[in-house]
C-alpha cells in the first residue's frame, strides 16, 4: 500500500515539474517577445522579439508619405495604392513595389489661360520617348487633394485633366499633363495621386515653393 502511495506521489510530483517546466519556458521566451494579439501600428509582431519587430515596421513604414503642411498639419498618405496596415498580415515593399508606377515628376507650375480654365502644368521627366507617351495614355484618374479629376482631350473645365506635350516636337507625343487649377490649395501643400488603367500609382506632393516631393 505504501508503495502505491510512493507511485501516485511520483507521477503528480512528475506532472508539476512539467507543468512548471513549461510555465517558465513560456515565461522566458516572452520576457523577450513580444505576446500573441499584439499590434504596432496595424501589423501583427506577435511571437517576435524587438529586432525582428523593428525590421517588420520599418519595412511597412517604406510605403507610407509624411508630409508637414505649411499650417502644421501632418499629412500621412499610404504609397500603397490604397492598402494600409489594417490588415493583420504583412503587406511590406513588395506589393509596394508592384504597384507604384515608375515615373518621376520635374515640376508642376500654374498657367493661366486667357481663353479656358486656368490649368497646372505638371511634367514627367522619366520615362522619355514613346514609353512616357504611352504611359500618359494609360493614366485613368487624377485626385489633387480631395478633388477626383476625371479625363478630358483638353482642359476647358474645371476637375479635367489632358495629356500634354510641353517640350516634345512631334504630334501626339506628350511629356506632361495638364490639370484644371480648381482642385490646387494656394495657400498649402497639394498631394498629387495619379492612377493607371493598370492600377498602378504615383503619389507626389507639391510643395508651396513648387518643390516636388515624391
Amino acid at each position: 500500500m505504501e508503495t502505491k502511495k510512493k507511485v501516485k506521489i511520483g507521477v503528480l510530483v512528475g506532472i508539476i515539474v512539467v507543468i512548471l517546466a513549461v510555465y517558465f519556458s513560456g515565461f522566458a521566451f516572452y520576457s523577450s517577445h513580444f505576446y500573441p494579439g499584439t499590434t504596432a501600428c496595424g501589423l501583427s509582431i506577435e511571437n517576435q522579439n524587438v529586432a525582428k519587430a523593428e525590421e517588420s515596421l520599418t519595412a511597412l513604414s517604406d510605403s507610407y508619405i509624411v508630409t508637414i503642411t505649411k499650417d502644421g498639419k501632418l499629412v500621412v498618405d499610404n504609397n500603397n495604392n490604397g492598402n494600409s496596415g489594417d490588415n493583420s498580415g504583412g503587406n511590406t515593399g513588395n506589393n509596394n513595389t508592384e504597384n507604384t508606377l515608375d515615373a518621376t515628376v520635374e515640376y508642376c507650375k500654374f498657367v493661366q489661360s486667357y481663353l479656358w480654365t486656368d490649368y497646372y502644368e505638371l511634367k514627367f521627366s522619366n520615362p522619355i520617348g514613346t514609353e512616357l507617351t504611352t504611359l500618359i495614355n494609360n493614366i485613368s484618374s487624377v485626385k489633387v487633394g480631395s478633388t477626383e479629376y476625371t479625363p478630358a482631350s483638353n482642359v476647358t473645365e474645371d476637375s479635367t485633366f489632358a495629356p500634354a506635350g510641353f517640350n516634345t516636337w512631334t504630334a501626339g507625343a506628350y511629356d506632361g499633363l495638364k490639370l484644371a487649377a480648381n482642385g490646387f490649395d494656394t495657400s498649402g501643400d497639394n498631394i498629387i495621386t495619379i492612377t493607371t488603367k493598370d492600377n498602378k500609382t504615383l503619389t507626389c506632393t507639391v510643395k508651396t515653393d513648387g518643390t516636388i516631393i515624391q
